[in-house]
């Protein structure tokens, strides 16, 4: 299993701000990327929540720092 690394303080904030998506966007679209329950995207509410260990939502989020 791969564990993240800890983070603290404003990167770790900018971080988790980007860890939902919201209908209309175009993450919304991308629910291979989502974290998943019974092979359905998980949502509350009107969020869904990326799996931080995709690849892809890595690369994001590195681009992002």
């Amino acid at each position: 299993m791969q564990c993240a690394p800890r983070l603290s303080g404003s990167a770790a904030s900018r971080i988790l701000s980007r860890k939902v998506c919201n209908p209309g966007s175009e993450a919304w679209q991308q629910s291979k990327d989502h974290l998943q329950r019974n092979s359905k995207p998980l949502q509350v509410g009107s969020r869904r929540f990326w799996n931080l260990n995709a690849p892809l939502v890595q690369d994001y989020l590195d681009e992002k720092q």
